[in-house]
């Protein structure tokens, strides 16, 4: 059986030296191209989507309902001060316990209640904000703006100065707070803005579907699957990532995951064993992706040599 595999690989900067090793061999043996892009956009168009309501599908993907409202990311993040500006510090989103969110998100709620906005948490830890208006602006996602000035990434548009002016109150109501107290004490980053982006209503189905399984807990790429009717498995059911069913499965993982270095290299092995006919691995980097698609004869092309990812 003719079986294509779609690997995409997250948090890059963190593999173990034994999966460098093979994926850079990928870039090298088969048809590697780099370009400019950012993630969410590039996703949704590998699933025949053109809407740009990136946070009502990850809404979606957290296994919630959408509705009719509108969406939009609210990331917990942190301003550093730099010498004539504030960039949009790493880690981005900031990583909170569940009794920081639940704290700072009762506050944020309350302040804002007359105003017709719900900042909510979904079950997979991300912050988002539920409004009943579509909101007259273009915002820049988080991957855009992190580690740049922050002013060249707000919200454009007829109702920029609205959000602009919320973003403000945001970040007096947080200065100070008991939660960003405690995380300073630690040593952590203090939480003292958030970052609204990716906007709009759930779009409807358009019958395209690309994929035929998901594997995987990226809620944006399961949303994705959801609307399209892909099939969604948790990553943990794969022993290792060829095992993945259906003819065209898409495997969303990151560094982190458990036996990451196993699964890829038996990926590897799977291509050449001839258990995968087509493999396509897209990494995720901060301003750019890399792509690459070989089958089992371009392993054989030993006169390429590997040359270190950040080369290309």
């Amino acid at each position: 059986m003719k079986r294509h595999l779609y690997l995409l690989i997250d948090h890059v900067d963190e593999w173990p030296a034994t999966v460098r090793v093979v994926i850079e061999s990928w870039l090298a043996f088969g048809r590697a191209r780099s370009h400019e892009a950012i993630f969410e956009p590039s996703l949704a168009q590998d699933f025949g989507v053109e809407s740009q309501a990136y946070a009502a599908l990850s809404w979606l993907g957290a296994g919630d309902d959408p509705g009719t409202s509108c969406w939009m990311y609210a990331d917990p993040v942190h301003f550093a001060l730099q010498r004539d500006y504030f960039s949009l510090a790493y880690p981005a989103p900031l990583v909170l316990f569940e009794m920081e969110s639940t704290a700072l998100l009762a506050d944020i709620n309350r302040h804002f209640e007359q105003e017709g906005l719900q900042f909510c948490r979904s079950g997979s830890g991300n912050w988002f904000l539920r409004t009943a208006h579509a909101p007259e602006i273009s915002t820049s996602l988080l991957r855009e703006a992190a580690g740049h000035d922050v002013r060249l990434y707000q919200p454009q548009g007829p109702e920029a100065g609205y959000w602009k002016r919320l973003q403000n109150e945001i970040q007096m109501l947080l200065h100070d707070h008991p939660v960003n107290q405690a995380r300073e004490a630690r040593g952590e980053l203090a939480v003292n803005s958030l970052w609204v982006s990716g906007q709009g209503r759930l779009p409807k189905a358009n019958g395209v579907q690309f994929y035929t399984d998901v594997y995987g807990s990226h809620t944006l790429a399961l949303g994705l699957a959801r609307l399209t009717g892909a099939q969604t498995h948790a990553i943990d059911a794969l022993d290792t990532i060829d095992a993945a069913h259906g003819d065209r499965a898409l495997v969303v993982m990151h560094s982190g995951e458990a036996d990451f270095a196993k699964k890829v290299l038996a990926t590897h092995e799977a291509l050449r064993a001839g258990n995968l006919s087509r493999l396509k691995v897209t990494l995720v980097m901060r301003s750019k992706l890399m792509v690459a698609e070989l089958g089992r004869l371009d392993l054989w092309k030993r006169w390429r040599r590997s040359k270190p990812l950040q080369s290309y």
